[in-house]
């Protein structure tokens, strides 16, 4: 439960700071990547959704997720590398 915990808390700090550190174009697709993640750990663990939607929205995550970087300075492009994979392996 306490790595469960402090997983979640490292997300949260890396989402505060990518909102107020980029500009608004790549504040937009980082939401987009947040409702992504938020959808995509509920799936997990309502299991409700069927195995194809759950892929989409881990494909949507990644892809939001590569969208970011790019757009990222150099020196952000590793810590949001970091980022995507700690919010697919949350369970």
């Amino acid at each position: 439960m306490k790595l469960k915990r402090k997983k979640l808390n490292l997300i949260l700090k890396i989402k505060l700071f990518a909102f107020y550190g980029f500009k608004n174009k790549t504040r937009r697709i980082f939401r987009i990547a947040s409702k992504a993640a938020a959808k995509f750990e509920r799936a997990r663990l309502n299991e409700r959704l069927k195995l194809k939607r759950y892929k989409a929205l881990k494909i949507r995550l990644l892809s939001a997720g590569f969208a970011i970087t790019a757009l990222c300075a150099p020196s952000l492009r590793l810590f949001f590398i970091l980022f995507a994979p700690i919010c697919l392996t949350i369970k």
